[in-house]
């Protein structure tokens, strides 16, 4: 889903480069472009490796989880919203690229956690599990320079109304595995937000979306 987006905002500068996209129109440009690439998924979408998530907050949580054979589904009704572009300069632009889907739900055939939570209760557990996401909205905002097709900043936002967990097996031999599911469940926007996090402070997001730039414009980046 990330990935999705991602690629949305490299094929939203491409067409802003080649289309002088006006700053009107400019979240009708995000939709399609959005719709042309999810008009070549099929789902449910199974990514070709595991799914990894390390939450790692002080006094809070401190968890791997690993997700094996998953499926994706909710990722073809994503719609762009609220979208926007303003120029400045000669070449330069602020881009805010922001999709929304009413419902993405992510099924593992295995997965696997392990770690403490609030500094010493350990958690563990193994087995299939499902993950959905209600009214999930992803933004990217950044600044690009449009005429040399590149992002020279870009920040991630990530939102949910709420987020139902439901993990089997976890904390077998106890009764606590759906207090953990209850736990994770209610504390979604939290934990999407030190995912966010993570992801804005490893700086690697502006590489990601510049190399997927070159991919639908080969030959033509400098």
């Amino acid at each position: 889903m990330l990935r999705t987006l991602l690629a949305v905002a490299a094929v939203v500068m491409v067409a802003v480069h080649t289309t002088s996209a006006a700053p009107r129109d400019f979240n009708s440009v995000v939709n399609d472009m959005l719709h042309s690439i999810l008009d070549k998924i099929t789902e449910p979408v199974k990514p070709s490796g595991p799914i990894e998530l390390r939450i790692k907050q002080n006094h809070v949580a401190d968890v791997y989880l690993r997700m094996d054979d998953c499926e994706i589904t909710g990722l073809k009704d994503f719609v762009a919203h609220d979208s926007t572009i303003t120029l400045y300069g000669i070449g330069k632009a602020n881009i805010s690229i922001s999709i929304k889907s009413p419902k993405v739900t992510l099924t593992t055939g295995h997965y696997f956690i392990n770690g403490t939570m609030v500094d010493h209760v350990e958690l563990y557990g193994n087995g299939p599990g499902l993950i959905s996401v209600d009214e999930m909205d992803v933004k990217v905002e950044g600044s690009a320079n449009v005429l040399g097709m590149e992002f020279t900043e870009a920040t991630l936002d990530l939102e949910m109304w709420r987020w139902t967990v439901a993990l089997e097996d976890l904390m077998p031999g106890t009764d606590l595995g759906t207090v953990f599911n209850e736990f994770f469940s209610m504390y979604g926007p939290e934990i999407f937000d030190i995912v966010e996090n993570n992801i804005n402070k490893n700086g690697k997001l502006v590489g990601i979306i510049n190399n997927l730039i070159k991919q639908y414009l080969p030959g033509r980046i400098r």
